[in-house]
Order: C-alpha cells, then structure tokens, then sequence
C-alpha cells in the first residue's frame, strides 16, 4: 500500500489546500507511488535555483503561503525515465478534475499534449492555474 513518507507530509502541508486534494486523491487510488519534493519555498531559495539554471523564473507560485504549486516525482525516483513521470501527470489531471480543480502541469505547460513548444520542461511541477 502506497502512502506518504513524513518528508512529503511536511511538503504537503505547506500546499494550497486545492492542491492536497488533488494529491491526496491521486494518492487514493494506489496506481503509483510518488514522492512530494516540495512545496512551498522561500525566496532565497528560488533564487539559488535559479542561479543554478533549475528555475526560468524569480518568483514562482512555490513562494505563495500556502504554496500554489508542489513539485513531485514518482517513487522510486529515475529522473530519465520520462514515461513515469508522464503516467504521473495523467494521474494528476484526472485527479484534478475530480476534485474541480485546475492544474498546470510544467511538462507541457500549455497543456497542448506536445513539448516541443517548450523551451523549459519542468516534469515534476504543477501549479494552480
């Protein structure tokens, strides 16, 4: 049975509460397991990350309090193995629409079911819209 790791938890509860929802949802159905990696951030962080060319922006919707956005991976986590990512993501929009909520998700931020019209694919974030 897939559930929560504490770390994910504490990530989870810095989330807009449309947010848990939808995570916690996706959670329910025991598909796949995922990890939450984080929610809310600080400026300070954002700015590293940007320094560090893994953020295109200054501000994100993660420096919200609760945080509009979560970055989340499925678990165990293989960062080239984009398949996963992309079950994870049909999971989350299905997710969402059952909880009546809008999501962006950063691997096709258009939501146009093609990257190639993206400069930065970002797999393992959603946002509010």
């Amino acid at each position: 049975m897939y559930k929560f790791g504490s770390r994910s938890v504490g990530h989870l509860s810095t989330c807009h509460h449309d947010l848990q929802r939808v995570l916690n949802r996706v959670m329910s159905w025991q598909i796949m397991d995922f990890k939450i990696l984080e929610g809310h951030r600080s400026v300070t962080r954002q700015k590293d990350l940007l320094e560090q060319g893994l953020t295109t922006v200054a501000v994100s919707e993660h420096n919200s309090d609760p945080s509009n956005a979560v970055d989340v991976a499925p678990y165990p986590i293989d960062w080239n193995d984009k398949f996963r990512f992309h079950i994870l993501a049909g999971l989350f929009y299905a997710a969402a629409k059952v909880e009546d909520v809008d999501i962006r998700w950063g691997g096709d931020w258009d939501g146009d079911m093609s990257q190639k019209d993206h400069n930065f694919i970002d797999m393992p974030h959603y946002e509010l819209k």
